[in-house]
């Protein structure tokens, strides 16, 4: 066993007393062991020597839980982008009355028709602009999963349903005259708007034709209860069949670029009498 030279002895005299002690390994189980309160897992405020935490305390730390309820972030609704908290918003959107802008169910891929029945979420809440732009926020996902705000309101006809696009407005009218058609005039009423959003019955009825429509590409034709027949055409996808009665605001279809087009949207057409006719059309309102 060695000693100390006087000179040595003299040097450890002269350390801070701190110097002489070693902080003990705390025993990870007993970290574990550890209940936290909110006051333990709240930020400490920031501190000009901040005392470094354990590695093992911090894999306790890590341990915890994240509140599922917690709003998971704006980037998590991006439109493409996957994550689960975009399955969980469709599914809670679905139970508050978006049920007729999802054909198959909430999906994690964000998409047009997760923005739409989001939109019409917070429109619903009396929200306009930028705050009804069909992406979440926190106050919007507060909401959705407490179940307060209010519902999204049935669609229905006449003037309760404002667009066959729900969220879009017309982007090219009625009878423009254009000797490029062969009525020369515009014989419908456009909507432009992604692939993919969705259609919706602006009249109820019954479907006389789903099939492919030529130049107006995938097209539905309805033979209204107001004894007129409504076409909707370039859709990219047809959700009803031949038969198959349908209500007002009720999803038939998606917006698509099929046909004759420079871009996706909606080709609405109304019929002058019983049976639709090229040209043999009227402004298509309701």
């Amino acid at each position: 066993m060695s000693t100390l030279t006087s000179q040595e002895t003299a040097d450890v005299a002269t350390l801070p007393d701190t110097e002489h002690f070693q902080t003990p390994v705390p025993d990870p189980s007993d970290l574990f062991e550890v209940t936290f309160t909110p006051e333990d897992t709240a930020q400490p405020e920031a501190a000009d020597d901040p005392v470094p935490v354990p590695a093992v305390a911090m894999a306790a730390f890590a341990a915890v839980p994240a509140d599922p309820d917690r709003f998971p972030g704006r980037k998590a609704f991006t439109l493409g982008h996957s994550d689960p908290a975009v399955t969980r918003l469709g599914t809670m959107l679905i139970a508050r009355g978006a049920k007729r802008f999802y054909a198959v169910g909430a999906s994690p891929d964000f998409g047009v028709v997760d923005r739409n029945a989001c939109a019409a979420f917070q429109r619903a809440q009396g929200w306009t602009g930028p705050n009804a732009d069909g992406y979440p926020g926190p106050r919007t996902w507060e909401l959705l999963v407490s179940g307060k705000g209010h519902d999204i309101p049935a669609a229905g006809g006449g003037g309760n349903l404002k667009s066959p696009v729900p969220g879009f407005r017309p982007t090219y009218p009625f009878g423009i005259k254009d000797r490029r058609y062969a009525a020369g005039f515009h014989t419908g009423c456009d909507y432009a708007a992604p692939n993919g959003s969705a259609i919706v019955a602006v009249v109820s009825g019954k479907v006389v034709r789903a099939d492919w429509g030529g130049a107006y590409g995938n097209w539905t034709q309805i033979a209204g209860e107001d004894g007129h027949v409504w076409m909707y055409a370039h859709q990219s996808r047809r959700t009803v069949t031949v038969g198959q009665r349908v209500k007002a605001g009720e999803v038939i279809g998606y917006v698509g670029s099929t046909g004759n087009v420079t871009g996706p949207h909606l080709h609405l057409e109304k019929s002058r009498e019983g049976r639709w006719a090229y040209a043999k059309v009227v402004n298509p309102q309701w």
